[in-house]
């Protein structure tokens, strides 16, 4: 029965970290303006920015443009000021940096 418990504490530990970590980082990607660097380019804009009044809206890790899903996420750093997307359509994989990043 103890073991039971102890699984039941430790998922929803996981559940719960797992689930703060995704809101932290949409917040972080909603919260700064991501200019193109590298690779794919995301409708021939120099740069991304997701929040109410933008073409461009995040749902989970894909990239909407008008309502339509282009890109996936694949690698998000607040480390590094970096953002990796892969094309939904060729594959092709870009780069975006944060324009708050402090190099």
């Amino acid at each position: 029965m103890r073991k039971i418990i102890l699984y039941i504490q430790l998922s929803t530990l996981l559940i719960f970290c797992s689930y703060a970590y995704l809101f932290n980082e949409s917040k972080y990607l909603k919260s700064t303006i991501w200019l193109y660097d590298t690779g794919y380019r995301m409708e021939h804009s120099d740069h991304l920015q997701f929040n109410s009044t933008s073409f461009f809206e995040i749902k989970s890790d894909t990239i909407y443009h008008q309502d339509k899903p282009v890109a996936k996420i694949i690698n998000v750093s607040k480390v590094w000021g970096t953002m990796k997307i892969k094309s939904l359509g060729n594959s092709e994989i870009g780069y975006y940096t944060d324009f708050d990043y402090d190099w």
